[in-house]
């Protein structure tokens, strides 16, 4: 009946148990990525319901613009949805197909995209000795991906990554400073 509980062995069965709970979620891809995705999904929903008002009039005066200037304002719009956390590609590629139709929107998307991409590029590749991105390359994880991305299949595997959901500008972020240390 006398039993003795030393302090030291709760606390690491309750860390143990923390871990364990925790591991499984993230180890269990079904449930808690759906989950993510789906809370995602929910609150971007949720910005463009109640920004709607505010895109509609965007829209509006963005399509009463000159050619050029709205040439301009979607480079500049593909250019800061290039950075890292920041979203809106999907949105940008639907406004300029409602803005200027199926071909025309497709030739400004791809021009303004790839400006913006590369704009990103050479910015996030200049800052990349002065912000602290080094120290994330130190781990195993991003070592193999430094391997994957300099081997003859780069640009394939390039091309690939631009077909998952992961956000571009964390893409360019990864690609740019790849670029500086190869």
């Amino acid at each position: 009946m006398d039993q003795i509980i030393d302090i030291d062995d709760v606390e690491d069965g309750m860390r143990s148990s923390k871990t364990s709970s925790a591991v499984s979620c993230v180890n269990s891809n079904s449930i808690c990525y759906v989950a993510i995705t789906i809370a995602t999904l929910a609150f971007l929903g949720a910005i463009v319901f109640v920004c709607r008002d505010y895109i509609k009039v965007l829209l509006h005066w963005i399509e009463h613009q000159n050619a050029w200037m709205i040439a301009v304002i979607f480079i500049g719009l593909f250019t800061v949805v290039s950075f890292p956390i920041v979203i809106g590609y999907l949105f940008l590629i639907v406004a300029s197909g409602y803005l200027f139709g199926a071909v025309h929107g497709i030739a400004i998307v791809i021009l303004s995209a790839n400006l913006g991409i590369a704009i990103a590029h050479v910015t996030l590749g200049l800052l990349s000795t002065s912000l602290p991105i080094g120290a994330l390359l130190q781990s195993d994880t991003a070592r193999a991906i430094l391997r994957v991305i300099s081997g003859p299949q780069a640009f394939k595997i390039v091309l690939f990554a631009r077909l998952t959901p992961i956000p571009f500008g964390l893409q360019n972020t990864i690609f740019a400073v790849c670029a500086d240390i190869i």
